[in-house]
């Protein structure tokens, strides 16, 4: 019984991410590097403790877009990503056992986004944090997809 309620559990959650309308409110997306854990000078625990901009094309493991309905998107490619990573946006590992499981992404801190980001991203209203909080996560054989809350 348990594991049927778990399963329709993963099954409510992985629809409701799927079903996320992102509408894009102008089409920019910037690429970039992301740095996993709490927000802080180790970087533990939980969570995005840095974002940067990236002009070069082979290096960016994110890319973050600006939805209309004040959300950010993250979708991190998990090529370029170590399993230590892995561990700080799921707080687990994924294996042959764990594939259908519902992850949630803690972000532990609240994110600043600095004026340069704000700018590439075409963002006019007076939003500059990315809230924390548990965000359901989508994973794809490429991505780990997780839409945000901003103010």
């Amino acid at each position: 019984m348990k594991k049927i309620i778990h399963t329709v559990t993963l099954l409510c959650i992985t629809t409701m991410v799927y079903s996320q309308e992102q509408k894009e409110a102008n089409n920019t997306a910037i690429d970039g590097v992301s740095t996993f854990g709490r927000l802080g000078s180790d970087c533990s625990g939980r969570g995005i403790c840095s974002f940067t901009t990236s002009t070069n094309k082979s290096q960016p493991n994110t890319r973050l877009i600006y939805n209309e309905d004040n959300t950010v998107t993250f979708f991190i490619d998990r090529t370029k990503i170590t399993t230590e990573d892995v561990y700080k946006i799921i707080g687990g590992k994924i294996t042959e056992h764990s594939k259908g499981d519902a992850f949630t992404f803690i972000l532990e801190a609240s994110l600043e986004l600095d004026s340069s980001m704000l700018s590439k991203l075409e963002i006019t209203l007076p939003i500059t944090t990315i809230l924390k909080g548990n965000y359901p996560v989508a994973i794809t054989n490429e991505s780990f997809i997780m839409t945000l809350k901003i103010q």
